[in-house]
């Protein structure tokens, strides 16, 4: 029998890690929404899908109210949202029903 529990945690532990230390951590949140690429839908499911997208980003940002975030993109056509957020904020996420799954985002480039 196993003693460490499966990899199936939303956020990484790094994640926590680097939020612990750093203060806040640039991530992208993988959103619970139905999904489908946008050329297989008609118009009346792609606005149906975006909506859908939207009301899922709603819901993480009234989840994370009162924490530390601040939204860098919110997508319109994939279910997902990518935030800077601080340790309270990462924990929000791990135990949301809305979010699938957590993963480190990149730095934006900065403009030359």
């Amino acid at each position: 029998m196993e003693s460490e529990p499966a990899s199936s945690e939303k956020v990484p532990r790094q994640l926590f890690k680097r939020a612990a230390s750093a203060g806040t951590v640039l991530v992208l949140a993988g959103l619970r929404t139905p999904w489908q690429r946008e050329d297989q839908l008609s118009e009346e499911l792609l606005a149906l899908q975006r909506k859908s997208i939207l009301a899922a980003q709603s819901y993480i940002l009234k989840e994370l109210s009162g924490t530390q975030f601040t939204v860098m993109r919110l997508y319109q056509r994939i279910p997902g949202i990518a935030l800077r957020v601080g340790l309270d904020a990462l924990q929000i996420l791990e135990k949301s029903p809305a979010v699938t799954n957590v993963v480190p985002d990149r730095s934006p480039r900065s403009s030359p």
